[in-house]
């Protein structure tokens, strides 16, 4: 069972959040995803941190180098209290 996917640095845009989202959501063997270097605005986060509330296995999230701004960081912080199973979250710029 897949417990990494890397998908950073393919142009994603916050589409492709969404569906990483849901599919997370359901994922429990995922521990790391990696989704840095792509086309990432708030709304990504938005999506990202709603799925974020219902997955208890993964660890590692990782969105370095996506423009986030100051509201996608909030909505992902917003989410931190509901998951117990995040130990790194990534938003290197």
């Amino acid at each position: 069972s897949l417990r990494i996917l890397t998908c950073s640095r393919n142009m994603m845009e916050d589409l492709g959040a969404l569906h990483m989202a849901q599919a997370l959501r359901a994922n429990v063997t995922l521990t790391r995803l990696e989704m840095g270097q792509n086309r990432l605005s708030k709304e990504a986060a938005r999506h990202l941190a709603t799925a974020l509330q219902d997955n208890c296995t993964l660890t590692d999230l990782v969105l370095d180098y996506s423009k986030l701004g100051n509201e996608g960081a909030q909505n992902l912080a917003d989410a931190l209290p509901f998951n117990s199973s995040l130990r790194q979250l990534s938003l290197h710029r």
